[in-house]
Order: structure tokens, then sequence, then C-alpha cells
């Protein structure tokens, strides 16, 4: 456990300084450096930092960051240089409570300042040990995210975002145990008949706190018309409960279930809009989820008094390769069951009860390959027109699911446009709000022209007679034009595309329409450094049969199929009802299959093109 918070720091990246202000502070300093070179939980922790802001005023910032999370009862001075004007700093640093020295400084100004920042209010050791306990998992957790600072949200709104085992819970206790001064946590689960009653006594039991934080769990479950009750609660206080809105924080745990986000009722979006937080899977942190397994196994054994453990070069190699769909909460339940196994030494690959992610077959390339010229195309031969309604109409089913597909990708760029709109009027001052207004807008905007570009491009496609089509080589020029995109989010991109019959029958433009919209849907789904296959066969016909040319992606990542919709079931996404819709009338047929590990298989087959 980290030493009793008595320490002083002094912050200066500059030596002599350093000590200057060692000898100007009048009282035993723990620990002096720069603002780089004190971070971790080891470092002494501090009852008082001096922190010399001067002109490379980011470091500064990062710093003061950094030390908040993991020291948040350290009171602060803060060291003004002259090249610093003092509106900028004020602005930089608000949420830290500090108090402000022009520096240099005299002995006795810095040595009053730092006694005042020090005097916090004695802490029970219970509250001592619980409140350590939160900061080091926090820290070994979620310190490496650049979070806010979540002190400043008192009478303030926060949404957490994430997969199950994220975090989000530990987000929101932090918050809590940041918020000055210290008040009642309520921790609501947003499900049954009953969650509203249940949250409304909670909260009468809390109504005499100074200070309220409540944590709504998983909001996205409650039906309509208690999601725009709590809405009502959050912007005017729950009725017949003496609770002010103004000094109540409250914070919103969504779970995205296999990187898909819930919606929430407008009315409940708008009235939690302020910070707005995703955090990542741990399958997409591979350095992290290291360096928690290391801190973990050593919190474990440190706790029961066992001899230290750690990881093989296996154990490390195998999770690094693990999917981890449980998240941190899964990882340490697997190292909890390693180390039940008993043993002494590193622990084995085999001890590390996890499933790894499965690797799709294919050689193993950054980015597509020129494959050998393709063979000429078979000779054309008399193709039937397709029939009218065959090549153009689309079935009142389909009807129904394009605009259901199209209010869905509409409405989430809307309702955030709406969000901010809502809060212009009495945020318009803030420079910050405007610049988070401007680039969440711009990014909207882009969102609904795309889509509207899509549909565009779709209600332009002009039927016709059907011809052979290169598949393979369709696909290598969607491949090559985005090598950027690859590149930049180092994707791994396994290709199989046959040379031995990869033609197809149909419309060349509404074959690349399709492919395109599939890309499109698969590579939002793909997490950064993750793997892509690709394949295009001939699969062996069943008797009496004529097999038709088969397309295969695979991946690891959400399902494409299905996104969850507001009130009657899932929601089609957009690209895959335009993409089913082209290739229909082509008598192309999508399939999408989940297998373990988040494992998504895509098929889609199209009439073969005769060959001679």
């Amino acid at each position: 456990m980290p030493p009793r918070p008595e320490a002083i720091w002094i912050v200066h990246a500059d030596p002599d300084a350093r000590a200057a202000l060692r000898r100007l502070a009048g009282a035993p300093v723990g620990v002096a450096g720069g603002p780089a070179e004190l971070s971790g939980e080891e470092t002494p922790a501090p009852r008082a930092v001096a922190l010399h802001v001067g002109a490379d005023l980011s470091a500064a910032l990062d710093f003061a960051h950094r030390t908040r999370l993991l020291h948040p009862r350290a009171g602060w001075v803060l060291l003004r240089d002259e090249r610093v004007p003092a509106t900028a700093l004020a602005d930089a640093f608000a949420d830290l409570g500090a108090e402000v020295l022009a520096w240099p400084s005299g002995a006795e100004e810095l040595a009053g300042a730092l006694a005042r920042a020090g005097r916090t209010a004695p802490t029970g050791l219970r509250a001592r040990r619980e409140r350590d306990t939160l900061v080091r998992r926090f820290a070994r957790t979620l310190g490496d995210l650049g979070l806010p600072d979540l002190g400043g949200l008192a009478g303030g709104r926060l949404v957490l975002r994430g997969e199950p085992g994220t975090g989000k819970l530990l987000a929101a206790r932090m918050v809590h145990a940041l918020v000055d001064p210290p008040g009642a946590l309520v921790h609501a689960a947003c499900a049954g008949r009953e969650a509203l009653p249940e949250l409304a006594a909670r909260l009468a039991a809390a109504a005499g706190e100074e200070r309220v934080v409540v944590c709504l769990d998983r909001p996205e479950r409650l039906t309509r018309e208690q999601q725009q009750e709590l809405a009502g609660w959050i912007e005017l206080g729950p009725p017949s409960l003496a609770l002010d809105p103004e000094r109540t924080v409250w914070i919103a745990l969504v779970s995205e279930i296999a990187g898909a986000t819930p919606l929430l009722e407008p009315s409940l979006a708008l009235a939690l809009a302020g910070h707005d937080l995703a955090l990542p899977p741990l399958r997409h942190r591979p350095a992290v989820a290291e360096r928690f397994a290391a801190a973990t196994l050593r919190a474990l054994t440190e706790g029961a008094g066992l001899p230290a453990r750690e990881l093989s070069g296996e154990a490390v190699a195998r999770l690094r390769a693990a999917a981890w769909p449980g998240n941190f909460r899964e990882l340490e339940a697997a190292l909890r069951r390693a180390l039940a196994r008993g043993g002494e030494g590193p622990i084995g690959a085999d001890a590390l009860d996890v499933e790894e992610a499965a690797a799709p077959p294919g050689p193993a390339v950054e980015a597509p390959r020129p494959h050998p010229p393709r063979p000429a195309a078979p000779p054309a031969e008399p193709q039937p027109e397709l029939e009218p309604a065959a090549r153009g109409a689309i079935s009142p089913p389909a009807n129904r699911a394009l605009l259901q597909a199209l209010a869905h990708s509409l409405r989430n760029p809307l309702v955030s446009l709406k969000t901010f709109a809502t809060l212009l009027p009495e945020r318009f001052d803030e420079e910050d709000f405007r610049v988070r207004f401007h680039a969440q807008a711009e990014r909207d905007l882009a969102r609904v022209e795309g889509h509207l570009d899509r549909l565009a491009r779709f209600a332009e496609l002009v039927p016709g007679a059907a011809k052979p089509v290169n598949v393979a080589a369709l696909l290598e020029a969607l491949l090559h034009e985005r090598r950027g995109e690859i590149r930049r989010r180092r994707l791994l991109v396994l290709s199989e595309l046959g040379a031995d019959a990869p033609w197809a029958l149909g419309s060349e433009e509404a074959l690349r329409f399709a492919f395109e919209a599939l890309f499109d849907a698969t590579f939002a789904q793909i997490a950064d450094r993750q793997d892509l296959y690709i394949a295009c066969r001939r699969p062996t016909p069943r008797p009496g049969e004529t097999a038709p040319l088969r397309i295969l992606l695979r991946f690891h990542g959400a399902p494409l199929a299905r996104l969850p919709g507001r009130d009657d079931g899932p929601v089609a996404a957009l690209e895959l009802v335009l993409a089913e819709a082209a290739l229909g009338p082509q008598g192309g047929h999508i399939s999408y299959e989940s297998l373990a590990n988040d494992e998504q298989v895509v098929r889609i087959d199209l009439p073969a093109a005769a060959s001679s």
C-alpha cells in the first residue's frame, strides 16, 4: 500500500531551480523532479504539489492530469512563469483548485501556500484503504486513456460507454472519489418495472448529503416511458425529493454488446449531455493487457502473502493472442484461476485458461499483392435481358428494411446535432464547447452526406443485360483503393483470390456498388492492427446443381448483419440493405455467421459465368 500522503513534491524541469525551491519550501520535501520523471504508483504520495508552469504548458498539463488521477487528495500550488499569461493558466488548470504564485517567489510566500495546500480533512483508516485500492486499480486499468478531469463534474453529466468488463463502473467510482466535497454514491441497476421506484428510494435515503453521485447501470434497458421519466428527474430533480439537481452528478453506464452502441431515448440523451467517454475493449489494447496482468498478479500474491509469480513468455504470447470478450474482468478471472492451481515460478501458457483468437488461413501480407495475370474473359455468350421485375423492383419487406436502416443511420448523427444545438444558447461563450460542437457537427454531417450519396448512387444503377464480370480483379481494385487506410491502420489483409475461375454473371456497376458497401461496413467493424481474410473461389457443386462463385470475408469484430434498433428489434445496417438490394437482381445472396471469439464470416454467392 502506498504510504500516507505526507510528502511535498517539487516539480520543475530545471534541476537548479528545483534545488532553490527545496530551500524556499521551508518543510521536508519528499520528492523533486521534472514533470516527465514523477509518475507511477511507486513514488511516495504527496500531500502538496508545487508545480512550475513554464513555456511547455502541455507537459505541465499532462503531469497534473496524471497525478490528479493517482493522488486525488493532494493540494496544489502553481508557480507561474512570467512567459505564461495568467488567463491561460487559469483556464487550463481551472478544475485543480490550486493557489497560483508568480515565479520566482519569496520563501515565506511559498511556504505558506504549501502549508495551506497540504491541509486536508482527516480521513479514516478504512476510507484510506478503500481509496488507495481504488486508485491503484484505476491506474493499472484505465490510467493510460487520458480521461478528462473527472473532478469538475459537480452538478454534471457523464456517459461511459464500453463492452462488459472494460471498467465503466471503476471509472464511475473514480468520479465519486474525485468529487469535492465528497458525497453519497447511489448505484442503480436499470432493469425491470420497479427500477425507478427503487432508485427513488435510494435517492430519498441520500437526500441529506451535500453531494450525490448517481450511477445508472445500463439505462438503455429501460422502456421508452421510463427513460423519459428519468430524463425529467435528471433535469428537474426527482419528484417529492429534496435533491438539488445542481449538486447531483449523474453517470450513465451504457453497455456496448459486441461493439454496437445501444440508443438512448432522445430526451434522456439530452438530459445526460456532457462528457461522453468510450472505453475501448481490452483486445484493442494488448500492451495494457500485459501491464494489467503483471500488476494484478503482483497485487493478488501480495494480498494473499504468496511468493511473487509472473507469466512465462509462452503465457504472455497466449495473452496477446486472446480475444478477451470479457475484457479486464475475464483476464483477472483467468489470473485468479491460474494462481488457484498452485505451483511456484512463472505461470505457463497451459495454466492461463483463455481462448485464443483463431487466425484465418491464407498467405500473410500487409496489403494486397499483385496476382498472376488473370485468364481472359470467357467468350461472351448471349445472355438474356434481366426481367424488369427482377432487375429494378424491391419487394415490400425490402422496402421496409431500407426505410428502417435509413432512419437508423440518420437518427444517430441528428440526435447528436440536436443535443449540441439545444445546449448552444447557454454555452455559446465557452470556447471549448464551440470547438467540440464544430468538430462533432463536421463528423455528423459527413456521415449524413455519405449515406445520402450512397442512396443516390443506388438509385442511379442502370439495369441491363448480365455479362461476365471478373470478381477477383474487382476485389483487388477495391482493396488497392483502400491501401492508404490499410497501411495507416496497420491492418493485415490475407487474400486468396483464385485465378482459376473468378468470373460471375451480372452487372459490374451493381457488383462494385455492393462490394464497396460491404467493405465500408466490414472495415468499420475491424479494429486497428487486426486482420481481414478475403477469398474468391468456386465450391464443389452438389449433384445436379451449378456451383456459384463464392466470396468469403472473415474478420474479428462485431456482427455485420444487425444493429440494435429502438423499439421493434434489430435493424439492418444501411450499407448491408443496399448491398443486398444491389445483388438480389443479379441472382446474388449474402449470408452472415458468427463463430467463436467474435469471428464473423460473410458469404456472398453469385451466379458463375460459363467458361469455355
